[in-house]
């Protein structure tokens, strides 16, 4: 896992009060779609430092919820945060059901700040596609990819194939930021919904996680930890077939058997 040296990275929730005021945009009503993975560069969570400068009137959750701790596959209940007092609105229910677009009616426009893994079945980037098919203004504040933006593996998966964790036309591992893929999404499935991204400052296409300087957050119960990230991409295959891949130990995707084995 080699990747350019340390970088002076800054994410789009670093650059995000310059760059909505610069636009215009500081005023608006927002909702925010983000998760307990969302850190600024001082470690200030996302929520928290945009609820403080921005009028934040929802939230959202994707899969495994605000927190980032709800098991895979498992429903996300709306709730209220405790923090902000916020409505939390639930982007993940029976299976990755489409989202409804009534949660958003009382917004003029949807922030989306989310880390994502850069492979196709991770459920995030599928969140992000519906929330695109709603034609809501969207921003999103882009993340690096954590694989590093030069390497693209595995076949492009065929529409006729497509579900909540296989958006069609993505490679396995796809080399893009959040940003650049929303981009790529727009552009792919012909949606006209205003996007605008705030892009990362410091990043270079050689860069992997390592590269930032930041420790890795869990994005999801099975993905504490950065090497599972990198070994996700081959092993998370294996939930095609009736072999474990770890999945409720201390090791997700580090270590695989069956009875039979």
């Amino acid at each position: 896992m080699t990747g350019g040296g340390k970088t002076c990275m800054e994410f789009g929730l670093d650059r995000a009060l310059e760059t909505l005021s610069k636009r215009h945009l500081d005023r608006k009503r927002f909702g925010l779609v983000t998760n307990a993975a969302s850190f600024s560069s001082t470690f200030q969570s996302s929520k928290s430092f945009l609820c403080k400068h921005l009028n934040i009137t929802d939230l959202f959750a994707p899969e495994h919820g605000m927190g980032s701790f709800i098991a895979d596959g498992k429903d996300v209940e709306d709730q209220r945060d405790a923090e902000t007092g916020l409505v939390v609105h639930s982007l993940y229910s029976n299976g990755g059901k489409p989202v409804d677009p009534s949660v958003c009616q009382d917004i003029d426009c949807l922030l989306f700040d989310i880390q994502d893994v850069g492979l196709r079945f991770y459920t995030y980037i599928a969140t992000l596609k519906q929330l695109l098919q709603l034609g809501k203004p969207l921003i999103v504040l882009d993340r690096p990819n954590p694989l590093g933006g030069l390497v693209v593996e595995g076949a492009i998966l065929s529409p006729s194939y497509e579900s909540f964790v296989g958006p069609s036309g993505l490679p396995v591992r796809y080399a893009l930021t959040m940003g650049e893929l929303a981009f790529w999404m727009q552009h792919q499935y012909g949606l006209c919904g205003e996007l605008g991204i705030v892009e990362l400052s410091g990043y270079r296409r050689s860069d992997l996680w390592h590269d930032t300087g930041r420790p890795w957050v869990m994005t999801s119960p099975a993905l504490a930890h950065l090497g599972g990230v990198f070994l996700y991409a081959g092993f998370c295959l294996l939930e095609g077939t009736n072999l474990s891949e770890g999945r409720g130990t201390s090791a997700p995707f580090e270590l695989f058997g069956a009875p039979f084995i």
